[in-house]
């Protein structure tokens, strides 16, 4: 039998091994019982859990615990939750009716930067901002939770592509969506200078706003100004089979000068059911003076009828 340590930013050791092993064939006699934790320095020291302390760990400090197998420990208050990954700060406990991890929901102001090229085929989850830099490409090819207040940022440059995955929530409220950074003062053309998205049969679902293509303009603390910063118009989503499931907005482009290079292609827009936090829905589509974009072979629809409609494209 073997094991593999990971080491990470939030303590020595982690991912944990806690596990007790009773009348195993492959043990002898004075190795059953053997009680394995944490590092490899910890292995095969004899425990019962019964009568000697269990640690308890919470290494990436998030306020969810650790402590292996077995029941709580008695020195943990009552409303005290098992973490379902303690090496991510992001991350709380187990949803208790799937077992699957659940987002800890309370907005954090420290983003995680991506700064290089990355494939991601597993499930995240994000309490904070993720921020793709230049000349960074990050594919996503799995589901990303985002927590309420927190947002995809494409910075000047940077490129994501959401390749069948899914951008959502499991809070009670929204999340803020994807904000697609660009150069206003700049065509298109010019590689490196706009940031861009594209999506590939993925989906953007449950968003105040599923794509911008401005930035949004915050202070300190991260929290919203309601101001835009017009120099960063001009981002760029290239988008085929996509779905934008019940968001507030799905897609808003703010004034840009230059001809958009953005298009829709066979993409669903779609509000079937009430929003989170009971929010009311606005429109799919927000345009303010932008030429170019294209939309073909889309379907809207909104079987509650409630969403504005003028102005509409033939």
């Amino acid at each position: 039998m073997g094991f593999k340590q990971t080491y990470n930013d939030y303590g020595s050791q982690g991912p944990f091994i806690n596990m007790i092993i009773k009348d195993n064939e492959f043990l002898d006699d004075a190795n059953k019982g053997s009680y394995f934790y944490g590092g490899v320095t910890n292995v095969g020291q004899n425990f019962n859990p019964e009568t000697q302390q269990v640690h308890v760990r919470d290494w990436d400090h998030d306020g969810y615990y650790n402590w292996g197998i077995g029941p709580k420990p008695d020195t943990l208050p009552a409303n005290a939750k098992e973490d379902c990954d303690d090496s991510d700060p992001s991350i709380g406990p187990y949803n208790s009716a799937t077992f699957e991890c659940t987002t800890i929901c309370s907005f954090d102001n420290k983003p995680v930067i991506i700064d290089n090229s990355e494939l991601w085929t597993e499930n995240k989850h994000f309490n904070r901002n993720l921020v793709v830099q230049s000349p960074a490409v990050l594919t996503i090819k799995s589901k990303l939770f985002f927590s309420e207040g927190a947002k995809l940022i494409i910075e000047r440059g940077g490129t994501v592509v959401l390749d069948e995955g899914i951008l959502t929530t499991d809070c009670p409220g929204l999340w803020e969506g994807v904000e697609v950074w660009g150069d206003s003062y700049h065509d298109q053309y010019t590689a490196g200078v706009q940031g861009q998205l594209v999506v590939i049969g993925g989906t953007i679902e449950n968003a105040i706003c599923a794509v911008r293509l401005f930035r949004s303009v915050t202070d300190s603390m991260g929290e919203k100004t309601g101001l835009v910063d017009m120099d960063h118009c001009g981002g760029i989503v290239k988008s085929e089979g996509a779905k934008y499931l019940n968001n507030q907005v799905a897609i808003q482009f703010y004034p840009y000068s230059f001809t958009n290079h953005s298009f829709f292609k066979k993409d669903t827009f779609e509000t079937n059911r009430t929003l989170l936090g009971n929010i009311t829905p606005d429109y799919f589509i927000k345009m303010d003076d932008v030429t170019g974009i294209t939309f073909k072979g889309c379907t809207f629809f909104n079987p509650n009828l409630t969403i504005n409609v003028y102005n509409n494209g033939s």
